[in-house]
C-alpha cells in the first residue's frame, strides 16, 4: 500500500512491452504495461490507473514518448471493449484463456491479457468492472473526443 492509503491493482497486462515499445524495442526501459485500479482502504473507492513497470525500478517519475502515452491508450482502449463483453464469463475472464487480444506493433505483436498473477484477481476484477461502469461517462467522454480527432486526421 502507498504512501496515500491506496493500493495497486494489475487486472490487464502486456508483459512482452519490451518488444514493441516503440524506438525503444528490444532495448531497456519499460519491462511491461498494465491497466488496474488503485485501490482504497475501503472497497470500491478508488481510481483506474495506467502503470509502466519500469526494467530498473529507479525512476520516480517517468517523462512518455508519444509511442508510449498513445500504447497507454491503446490499452486503456482495449480494456474498455473487452469488458463490454466481460459478462459472459462467470469471472469475467476465460481462465483458459486469459488473452484480451494481440495488436500488431512494429513486426511484433501486443498481447494484452488478463492478469492472471493478480493472486486477488477474481475479487479485484469485480471491483474494477464496476468502476468501468461507474466511470463510463467520463471515460466514454474522452474515448469520443479521441474519436473526433482521429476522423479529424483523416482515420476512419
Amino acid at each position: 500500500m502507498n504512501r496515500d492509503g491506496y493500493r495497486y491493482n494489475s487486472i490487464i497486462t502486456v508483459e512482452n512491452y519490451d518488444k514493441v515499445d516503440g524506438k525503444a524495442a528490444y532495448g531497456k526501459g519499460i519491462d511491461s504495461l498494465s491497466a488496474g485500479m488503485l485501490q482504497g482502504k475501503s472497497p470500491r473507492t478508488g481510481d483506474i490507473v495506467g502503470k509502466i513497470v519500469m526494467t530498473d525500478d529507479s525512476a520516480q517519475e517517468i517523462e512518455l514518448s508519444a509511442t508510449r502515452i498513445l500504447d497507454l491508450a491503446i490499452l486503456i482502449l482495449s480494456t474498455n471493449l473487452y469488458f463490454r463483453d466481460a459478462y459472459k464469463f462467470e469471472k469475467l475472464y476465460d481462465p483458459e484463456n486469459p488473452i484480451v487480444t494481440a495488436l500488431g506493433l512494429q513486426g511484433n505483436k501486443m498481447q494484452i491479457e488478463i492478469d492472471t498473477k493478480n493472486e486477488n484477481l477474481d475479487k479485484d476484477i469485480q471491483y474494477f468492472y464496476d468502476m468501468l461502469q461507474s466511470d463510463g461517462e467520463i471515460l466514454g467522454e474522452r474515448f469520443r473526443v479521441i474519436n473526433d480527432i482521429m476522423k479529424d486526421m483523416g482515420y476512419r
